[in-house]
């Protein structure tokens, strides 16, 4: 399975106004979310088309590659009101998978870095529908920049987890007292990333 963690600053958004205009245009690309007889048995029928995925498939590796949500195109301020969650996946071929895992990034900034970086590793526990699912633990490495503190933490979410992710209502990643919690709209972009590698879509 490829892996995508150098990928992930993708779509974390930009410090400064400097590197704003030094940053190359995202290799991810909107694709249409679609139905199929697979995903609807497992998510239910595709019922609004607000959702938005964005791909990328990488011809000489056979690697297709699918993030959740826009692009992000402002600036993250120097107190962020909650960490700025990524979530995407990846697998072998531009055809549809059958049991996708999640790659998910934080980026952590203001108070809550300073908080989070008194500790050297962080328990991470999802909470989906107030049910909690603890995953594995993240080192934490403080840095400095325009913005001020910031925890960059990347970490895997497994299939039978991401399925439930895809279906959940509610879902807050937990990082020691530190929250992440998922809008609805973020919820719904999942769930269309979900659909999407498992009907597939057809690359550029």
């Amino acid at each position: 399975m490829p892996k995508v963690t150098w990928m992930l600053v993708a779509s974390i958004p930009a410090l400064s106004g400097a590197a704003a205009a030094q940053r190359s245009p995202s290799p991810f690309l909107p694709v249409r979310v679609e139905s199929c007889a697979t995903a609807d048995s497992l998510l239910g029928p595709l019922t609004s088309q607000g959702g938005v995925v964005r791909a990328e498939y990488v011809a000489d590796m056979d690697s297709t590659r699918l993030v959740a949500g826009r692009e992000f195109a402002g600036y993250m301020p120097a107190e962020q009101s909650r960490p700025w969650v990524t979530v995407m996946t990846s697998y072998s071929g531009h055809k549809p998978t059958t049991y996708p895992h999640a790659d998910v990034s934080v980026l952590i900034t203001g108070q809550d870095a300073r908080r989070l970086g008194a500790d050297s590793v962080a328990p991470v526990v999802l909470m989906l529908d107030q049910s909690p699912y603890p995953l594995d633990s993240v080192p934490i490495k403080m840095s400095s920049g325009p913005v001020g503190p910031s925890i960059f933490v990347t970490f895997k979410v497994p299939p039978n987890l991401f399925f439930a992710l895809a279906n959940a209502k509610k879902a807050v990643f937990l990082f020691g007292k530190v929250r992440g919690v998922l809008s609805p709209p973020e919820l719904r972009d999942i769930r269309d990333l979900y659909r999407v590698a498992l009907c597939g879509y057809v690359p550029n």
